[in-house]
């Protein structure tokens, strides 16, 4: 059964779960959801998302939204093809837990914030602000610090093989590196350009990036 995705493929969320099945290589469709017209805020959408936001995934009868929950399930669900995304044992578990955690709490809302200051408010004709976007780019330095530390000493964030961890961070990485003109948060840490310089060549993060085109 193929499994639907709600939600624009150039959205970081929606992409987040792209990869996962690919990577999977989970048949899927994408059911588009127009953000700019307020489309996930409708009555309609809102039964599948209480909260108006994208992506959400119908499986069958199953229907689920958050994107990291998302990821979480299709590589449980499909642990027996495509690269092992969850860890082998407990504890490598946990370590991919730990760093999804870092991802979503200390890391994705700061990209999140200055993304848009600098590029979505300017474009709905709104002016950024441009000193809590120098805020986050501060504070962004302060975690890519942490992520240069911990990728000297291991291939992937949460040991030597691409997981969720990994995963989880190729939307937001992209919007800075592309978007937001904020690469040198990368490239200057050797690490963390080597380890983004992985994850963006993998073919599933490609094919995201094709279906976004």
């Amino acid at each position: 059964m193929v499994m639907k995705v709600y939600g624009p493929v150039r959205a970081a969320c929606p992409q987040r779960v792209l990869a996962c099945l690919v990577e999977k290589g989970v048949e899927f469709e994408v059911v588009h959801v127009d953000l700019d017209s307020g489309e996930q805020k409708r009555p309609d959408f809102l039964l599948r998302q209480p909260f108006g936001q994208v992506p959400v995934v119908e499986d069958g009868d199953f229907r689920l939204f958050e994107s990291r929950a998302i990821i979480r399930y299709i590589a449980a669900k499909y642990a027996e093809q495509g690269p092992d995304l969850l860890g082998k044992s407990l504890e490598e578990k946990a370590v991919v837990d730990q760093w999804l955690e870092v991802e979503a709490h200390n890391f994705n809302e700061l990209v999140y914030t200055l993304v848009l200051q600098l590029l979505i408010l300017p474009r709905m004709g709104e002016r950024g602000d441009l000193a809590l976007a120098h805020t986050c780019e501060q504070k962004l330095e302060k975690v890519f610090d942490v992520y240069e530390q911990r990728l000297s000493k291991s291939r992937y964030l949460a040991g030597d093989s691409f997981t969720l961890a990994d995963l989880s961070h190729l939307p937001a990485i992209r919007n800075l590196v592309k978007e937001a003109g904020m690469a040198h948060l990368v490239t200057e840490r050797k690490s963390v350009s080597a380890w983004w310089e992985d994850i963006s060549n993998r073919a599933a993060w490609k094919k995201v990036m094709e279906l976004a085109a």
